[in-house]
């Protein structure tokens, strides 16, 4: 179940497949105490702001960290806008974006991807394999969620 949630990204539990919540993930490493600082997040972004340099600079040098500090991963940077648009010095034409709108429609498809996979009955090894149909049954591999729901910014004029 928690190899299943994590190949798109959850973590949880299914109280109908397991009897106890899984255990927390071990702490992270220390790091400097920059890295260990929050990272600003534009939730409250107004829609009609497009995407800015200083906020292009900030998802580059996110992503650089992730790749220095995960090298065996495979990481792909995007960022979640209210749009897809980014003005013209944020130079971001080559940056996915996960609008708001695409968002809620992956809160959507993974809630009937979980329903769908809490009311399976299988174990062990079938469970497994009923958690990877149900992922291709809602387009939530890795490289569909890539497809379905990123898109790339565009410069406004």
């Amino acid at each position: 179940m928690i190899l299943c949630g994590s190949s798109v990204g959850f973590e949880g539990g299914c109280r109908s497949l397991i009897d106890q919540a899984p255990p927390p993930p071990p702490p992270s490493p220390p790091r400097t105490a920059a890295a260990q600082q929050p990272r600003p997040c534009k939730h409250r972004k107004d829609a009609k702001n497009a995407l800015t340099k200083d906020e292009h600079g900030q998802l580059l040098t996110s992503q650089q960290w992730a790749q220095d500090n995960y090298p065996k991963r495979k990481i792909v940077g995007f960022i979640v806008h209210p749009t897809d648009e980014s003005t013209k010095p944020a130079a971001a034409e080559k940056t996915s974006v996960l609008t708001l709108a695409k968002l809620g429609e992956l809160v959507g498809v993974a809630r009937q991807f979980y329903t769908d996979l809490c009311s399976s009955t299988a174990q062990g090894a079938a469970l497994e394999k009923v958690c990877a149909e149900l992922l291709a049954k809602h387009g939530l591999t890795a490289e569909d969620i890539g497809k379905r729901f990123l898109t790339t910014l565009f410069k406004r004029v």
